[in-house]
């Protein structure tokens, strides 16, 4: 292959970067031109994560799981355009917060016949039931759609994250969001379970972090947090911070801070990201109230049980743990009283997002909060 050939790829390969996609080599000149490089070249300069997809190495290198997993979806788009992307594949396409082991394959719907080669990397379904729309370029499910597979059969924590980031960005209350789901998908297979999970769902809740949190503390019977409590910031009480969870324990109030690596990742320059949340937590800390601070490592199977010990150890108040039907909790409605005498949202007692417990606790709770 020639130069101007060459630089025709180079050009292709930096176009679909800049795109946020793989480049989709449809043209077989390309195909063996770029394998043959794949093959030669030490160390590599480009990758084909796919089959016929190919993308820069430092591009790829500096991209997170979730960021290829959008480059992939966006490239097998341009291959096969009359494929429609479902599940996990469409929650990342809607903007949904999807936990990278769930990303691992592409989910399509396609009734066409697919490559051995790519079969083994997809999860593959032949026909859909709802509607399906057009995001980003790409043909996916519906948002309620999408978020009826992934409830009906991820585990509870990627579910609930999903159910969450769909409650938020559709203003959903959880009876509002549960009564839509039995409406629309009625007589449909796993509709208790989805319905089951959205009864646990937030709309709050500004992370897949903290909605998997959440639902670690569910699963094993603490007490719910509020939610982005807000408080005034004590040197210059114009501004606001907002902590992501806040507990009225025996001890006191407890503030709960999920320390995620987006936070230093994120456009800027990190140190100063990092110097803000620094700043941020010593003004937190000028309240008296012990601040618990954990990663998303601790969320992970292998590290719960430190998350449970940490949250045991600030006083995080726990009730039983609820029964669970089809790997999701179970909740119940039951009379509690906090600590001071005042109703507190437990992980079990079933009262959702508009329940009067947790209408009272948040917002005097929050008034104690930043007493």
């Amino acid at each position: 292959m020639g130069k101007e050939a060459r630089e025709r790829i180079e050009a292709r390969l930096g176009e679909a970067g800049s795109r946020g996609s793989c480049f989709a080599a449809t043209e077989a000149a390309d195909l063996i031109y770029l394998r043959r490089l794949i093959k030669k070249e030490r160390p590599r300069s480009v990758f084909e994560p796919y089959p016929k997809l190919f993308v820069k190495a430092d591009t790829w290198q500096a991209l997170d799981r979730g960021a290829r997993a959008l480059f992939i979806i966006k490239g097998i788009a341009e291959l096969h355009p009359h494929w429609v992307f479902f599940g996990p594949s469409a929650a990342l396409i809607h903007g949904m917060p999807v936990s990278w082991k769930d990303l691992r394959k592409p989910y399509v719907v396609t009734s066409s016949s697919i490559s051995d080669a790519e079969k083994a990397q997809l999860v593959h379904r032949s026909s859909v039931k709802d509607e399906l729309c057009l995001c980003q370029g790409v043909r996916v499910t519906s948002p309620v759609r999408t978020l009826f597979d992934c409830a009906s059969r991820l585990s509870f924590q990627s579910a609930l994250a999903i159910a969450d980031g769909y409650a938020r960005t559709g203003g959903l209350g959880t009876e509002e969001l549960c009564d839509d789901i039995r409406m629309r998908f009625r007589g449909q297979r796993g509709v208790k379970r989805v319905a089951a999970i959205c009864a646990h769902a937030d709309g709050r809740a500004e992370s897949g972090g903290e909605s998997i949190a959440r639902a670690v503390m569910i699963q094993q019977g603490f007490y719910l947090p509020e939610l982005q409590t807000p408080l005034p910031d004590p040197i210059d009480p114009a501004k606001m911070f907002r902590a992501d969870f806040a507990w009225e324990s025996k001890k006191g109030i407890v503030l709960g801070e999920l320390d995620g690596a987006k936070k230093y990742t994120m456009s800027g320059d990190p140190l100063d990201a990092l110097r803000d949340e620094r700043i941020r937590e010593s003004r937190l800390t000028a309240y008296g109230h012990a601040i618990l601070r954990f990663s998303y490592a601790q969320l992970l199977p292998r590290n719960r049980t430190e998350f449970v010990a940490l949250l045991e150890k600030f006083g995080v108040p726990r009730g039983p743990k609820p029964r669970f039907v089809d790997g999701v909790p179970v909740k119940k409605t039951v009379n509690y009283a906090g600590w001071r005498g005042m109703p507190l949202l437990c992980a079990f007692n079933g009262l959702g997002r508009h329940g009067s417990n947790e209408i009272e606790f948040g917002y005097a709770a929050a008034r104690r909060i930043a007493a």
